[in-house]
């Protein structure tokens, strides 16, 4: 669950930074886009290649919504590798203005449907994780309480986890 979530930050951060070379704010070439985004790239991969594990890969046949995840990671695996090719290929120096017109339409729409995959991977990652904490719930509710424990206290201790992974993992 913890990789998950580090895999959903760093694709919401390449999100952020594609917005922000829209807006031309801090990204004004190929150059500051490479500096921007390789790191983010670079360590999405290398976290979603450890979330997505052979041992994960392995319970896929009894998790649908795992297995769904794990397809789709294996789609953004493809993406991040197109992109960092995209972006190797291209000469630093290179405006953003003039980016896209160097492009073929087929490495636009390659693009584009590259951060659709970043997209229903984070909506998915959220989905995986709301549904694992319901069930989480419901397991700590159909438990017998052992002496002294009550069911308030297990619910208190499951809280105080999720308010710590948000606050490791969501900015």
């Amino acid at each position: 669950l913890d990789k998950l979530l580090l895999l959903k930050a760093e694709l919401g951060s390449l999100k952020e930074i594609a917005q922000s070379a829209d807006n031309r704010s801090t990204i004004r070439t190929v150059g500051d886009l490479k500096n921007a985004w390789q790191p983010h790239l670079g360590e999405a991969k290398r976290i979603g290649t450890e979330a997505f594990s052979e041992k994960v890969r392995a319970w896929t046949a009894s998790d649908a919504i795992l297995a769904e995840l794990t397809a789709l990671w294996d789609k953004v695996t493809l993406d991040i590798d197109f992109l960092t090719t995209m972006l190797g290929s291209m000469s630093a120096p290179t405006h953003l203005e003039d980016f896209g017109s160097r492009l073929t339409p087929a490495q636009n729409a390659r693009g584009e449907e590259g951060f659709r995959n970043f997209e229903k991977i984070i909506e998915g990652i959220d989905a995986f994780t709301r549904t694992r904490s319901a069930l989480i719930l419901l397991d700590i509710s159909a438990t017998p309480s052992g002496p002294g424990v009550e069911l308030s206290e297990k619910a208190f201790a499951v809280f105080q986890e999720i308010e710590e992974l948000k606050r490791r993992y969501l900015r």
